[in-house]
């Protein structure tokens, strides 16, 4: 018997290339968070009725415990969904470790005016690596204080914003959007001194 499969593409940040990946795979969006935020997915989805269903997630692979889509994994399990994980790629250390302690030894000592982050497993790794190196309370303070944390979006935000740092995002979630905003608010930062 064939079973009509139904697809939605949303989550964070999300847009264009997920609908163009699920109609390359031959299926369509029934649907699409307009702000592309998991808590608006998880709306719709409740509102249409999970129960019963088996719904794929994609989450990331941070590496850690962390997961940003535990709201939305949770929400749809509370509602009866049957939910699969789908870690599309996962985050690792890399083999050299030389580069990545340099870059947190300069944030920590705020020799940096800011450092962009597009990922949340991103920010985990450098959280947890400052941590392995034991310059965790200085990374912190400097992203508190000098080192601005500019991210590309909330989900990517949230390991720094659950650590009391301050974070600025450009209004969308996208690679250029980032850029942009990292100039403009770098750029202003520089000039008021």
């Amino acid at each position: 018997m064939a079973r009509d499969l139904r697809a939605v593409g949303c989550g964070e940040p999300r847009g264009p290339k997920t609908t163009g990946a699920l109609r390359g795979a031959g299926l369509r969006e029934c649907a699409s968070a307009a702000s592309e935020a998991s808590p608006e997915l998880l709306e719709m989805l409740l509102a249409r009725g999970v129960d019963g269903l088996t719904v794929g997630v994609q989450v990331q692979g941070t590496g850690s415990h962390w997961n940003p889509m535990s709201p939305l994994l949770d929400g749809l399990r509370e509602a009866g969904a049957d939910v699969v994980e789908l870690p599309i790629y996962r985050w690792e250390l890399p083999d050299n470790l030389e580069a990545l302690d340099d870059l947190v030894r300069t944030i920590a000592r705020g020799a940096v005016d800011g450092v962009t982050f597009t990922s949340a497993p991103a920010v985990v790794a450098v959280l947890e690596r400052a941590r392995a190196i034991g310059v965790h309370d200085e990374l912190l303070q400097a992203l508190r204080g000098p080192v601005v944390a500019l991210c590309v979006g909330p989900v990517t935000a949230e390991p720094l914003v659950e650590l009391d740092v301050r974070v600025s995002c450009p209004d969308r979630m996208r690679l250029g959007s980032l850029m942009k905003h990292a100039t403009a608010v770098l750029s202003d930062s520089v000039e008021r001194e």
